[in-house]
């Protein structure tokens, strides 16, 4: 099986789950009975769309909690392995210049709080015995994630 073959959704139930679940997520942001119904009726039924919704989700949030998803979402897309949460969270309390050749610097008050950290990635990531990874179906496509951020 060569990778390509990873990278496909061949099964309906899986990316029906996928949708599903980041469905669920964005309905967690509705606080009364119009806006849940508001949001029900504009959700998108399929993994591409409900992906551009998430992001677009993240970058809702502000800009430091949208760079803190984003950070998280590049961290776990380009670590040589799978970083445990601890991991994560040390990576992002580390802070780098970007263009410079410091050292980076480590500050215990910049970690953020894993529930945190994961209700601001909006369902993009979870949490496994092996590490911190993308959901399933996500990981395939993480040459078309939307990760451009300042720092």
């Amino acid at each position: 099986m060569d990778a390509t073959d990873d990278c496909t959704l061949t099964s309906k139930p899986r990316t029906r789950f996928l949708v599903a679940k980041l469905q669920v997520e964005a309905l967690k942001e509705c606080s009364n009975l119009a806006s849940l119904k508001a949001t029900v009726r504009t959700l998108p039924s399929g993994p591409n769309g409900m992906y551009d919704r998430t992001m677009h989700r993240i970058e809702g949030q502000g800009k430091d909690k949208a760079l803190t998803a984003k950070h998280a979402l590049l961290w776990v897309a380009r670590s040589c392995r799978p970083l445990s949460i601890e991991e994560l969270l040390d990576a992002l309390a580390t802070q780098y210049h970007q263009g410079s050749f410091e050292f980076a610097s480590y500050d215990p008050e910049a970690k953020t709080p894993k529930d945190v950290l994961m209700s601001l990635c909006c369902g993009l990531l979870v949490v496994g015995q092996s590490g911190v990874r993308f959901i399933r179906e996500l990981a395939c496509n993480l040459s078309q994630l939307a990760l451009t951020s300042e720092t």
